[in-house]
């Protein structure tokens, strides 16, 4: 939910096997895909209509998103060095929090790491 409370964000299976972002005030349902995705997750969102979440490529890798509710205009935004990224909040000044994995060599795994970019 925007911290004004007007708007909310979240995801949904409108399609029956084709995952949606949707952007939401009380009475009006935008949909939101990320050009390209398989699958899209709204995640958070600000006054300013500043959306983050994540998307699905062809590959199923995750790879995190803003998305301008105003201006229509995405970007994608992966951690340097991260194999998946996930936008997960943004705040009023527009610093975005996540997590995203990164391979640990000494345990021969990949660790979720938390993320803010500013």
């Amino acid at each position: 939910m925007s911290p004004d409370g007007i708007y909310f964000v979240g995801y949904t299976d409108r399609n029956l096997g084709s995952i949606v972002g949707f952007i939401s005030t009380w009475d009006t349902d935008t949909f939101y895909s990320y050009p390209g995705a398989k699958e899209t997750f709204c995640l958070g969102m600000n006054n300013a209509r500043w959306v983050v979440g994540c998307y699905t490529d062809t590959n199923d890798k995750y790879h995190g998103f803003l998305y301008n509710g105003v201006s229509g205009k995405s970007i994608t935004i992966d951690v340097p060095g991260a194999y998946e990224t996930i936008c997960r909040g943004i705040t009023t000044s527009g610093k975005i929090v996540g997590e995203c994995s990164i391979w640990s060599p000494t345990l021969k795994r990949y660790e979720l790491k938390g993320f803010l970019a500013e």
